[in-house]
């Protein structure tokens, strides 16, 4: 019977917290990616157009590409890369820093092209989504007036 040590417990209970961490974000990606479907959509195309024309790209760059409305939270750009990479379309070429401020400069993936034709059958398969229509001006009345003008 083998008995383990105070530090091998330890390790075995990182190791399966960071199993279920990373099943915990997979289910988080997964739902952003289901409910925000046609901005996922816009931002792989961002990704993969970005990377068809330069040699790498970050999700500043889709950041840049994609205007999010205001009630959406920017965490979906997470979801973006994902079933990409697992496509085996794109590849994690290392680590870069953001550019924005307000990301605190944070780390960011970079990404590269592994399969330019896949990237291209990727695109044709997944056109555009159509372009959200205006939101309606809301009907504003005009002003009574005290009296008559004559």
């Amino acid at each position: 019977m083998t008995t383990l040590t105070p530090l091998q417990h330890r390790t075995l209970d990182a190791l399966a917290g960071r199993e279920a961490g990373e099943a915990r974000k997979r289910g988080a990606l997964m739902t952003l990616e289901a409910r925000r479907e046609a901005i996922v959509v816009a931002g792989r195309r961002a990704l993969l157009q970005t990377l068809l024309v330069s040699d790498s790209a970050t999700a500043d760059d889709i950041r840049d590409a994609i205007t999010l409305p205001a009630d959406i939270n920017p965490k979906l750009f997470g979801s973006i890369p994902g079933a990409l990479a697992r496509a085996r379309i794109i590849i994690k070429a290392g680590y870069s820093t953001t550019t924005r401020a307000v990301a605190h400069a944070r780390p960011l993936t970079i990404w590269r092209l592994r399969d330019r034709r896949a990237a291209l059958l990727w695109l044709d398969a997944h056109p555009a989504p159509p372009p959200a229509p205006a939101p309606a001006s809301p009907q504003v009345e005009k002003p009574s007036m005290l009296w008559e003008v004559i």
